[in-house]
C-alpha cells in the first residue's frame, strides 16, 4: 500500500531489535544492518529513526539478508536449482527449528493424521501452551506442525 501512495496506520505490536548498527555513513547516506523480531516493519523503524534525528528520510534499498538459519551466503539461484535439484534442499524441518519439538506415539500420530486432537497426557512429560506451535515427530521422523490446545495437541500442518 505504501508504494501505491496509500495513508494508512500500521498496528501497534511488540517487536525485538537485537541489533542496530551503523555499517557506513557518507552525507546524506548512511547504511544500517537491523536484526529484528518476526513482524517487524523495517520502514516503521526508518520512520522512527527519522522521527528521534528529527530531519527528513528515504528508504532507497533494503534487503533481507537472513531469515532464521537461512542467510542470503546460502542462497542458490534458480538455475543451480534447477540443475541440482533436492540436493540443495535441506531437511523438511529445517525451517522449524525454532519451534519446541514434540515426540508421539504411533497412536498418537494416527490420531492427529485423522484430525483428532492428541491429548497431553498421553505425552510423556509434556505439557503445550494454547496456540504455541509445536513441531511433531514420531518413530520416522518429522511429520508436521501441530498446535497446543488446553487438552491436547492438534494438526495444524501436516506433511504425510
Amino acid at each position: 500500500m505504501a508504494r501505491e501512495g496509500v495513508e494508512f496506520t500500521l498496528p501497534a505490536r511488540t517487536i525485538e531489535i537485537t541489533e542496530c548498527t551503523l555499517l557506513a555513513y557518507a552525507y546524506p547516506y548512511f547504511t544500517i544492518r537491523v536484526t529484528c523480531s518476526a513482524g517487524t516493519y523495517i520502514r516503521a523503524l526508518l520512520r522512527d529513526i527519522e522521527a528521534r534525528v528529527g530531519i527528513p528520510a528515504t528508504m532507497t534499498q533494503l534487503a533481507r539478508t537472513a531469515v532464521g538459519e537461512y542467510t542470503i551466503d546460502k542462497a542458490v539461484t534458480a538455475e543451480e536449482l534447477a540443475e541440482k535439484g533436492e540436493a540443495l534442499v535441506g531437511a523438511t524441518d529445517s525451517a522449524l527449528m525454532h519451534l519446541q519439538p514434540v515426540n508421539v506415539s504411533e497412536n498418537g500420530f494416527i490420531a492427529l493424521k485423522q484430525g483428532k486432537q492428541w491429548p497431553y497426557t498421553k505425552i510423556d512429560g509434556f505439557h503445550g501452551e494454547v496456540d504455541r506451535l509445536y513441531r511433531a515427530y514420531n518413530d520416522a521422523g518429522f511429520f508436521g506442525i501441530v498446535s497446543g490446545t488446553d487438552t491436547g495437541l492438534k494438526v495444524v500442518k501436516n506433511i504425510f
